[in-house]
């Protein structure tokens, strides 16, 4: 059997529109950096509808 794909979600970069995975050890407030343009960003979750969405984090 194949490995699981440790990928939850596919959240946009706010600099580049690239499609950042979010793994399911990433949790919200910890900081990734974009796989295309290594911008850093903040996972944050939208209040009304717990949408993932990245911010930068300059």
């Amino acid at each position: 059997m194949p490995p699981k794909d440790k990928h939850d979600a596919y959240v946009e970069c706010p600099m580049c529109d690239v499609e950042v995975p979010i793994s399911q050890d990433d949790k919200v407030g910890d900081q990734i950096f974009c796989v295309y343009c290594s911008t850093p960003l903040k996972i944050r979750k939208r209040k009304d509808t717990d949408e993932l969405f990245l911010e930068e984090d300059f």
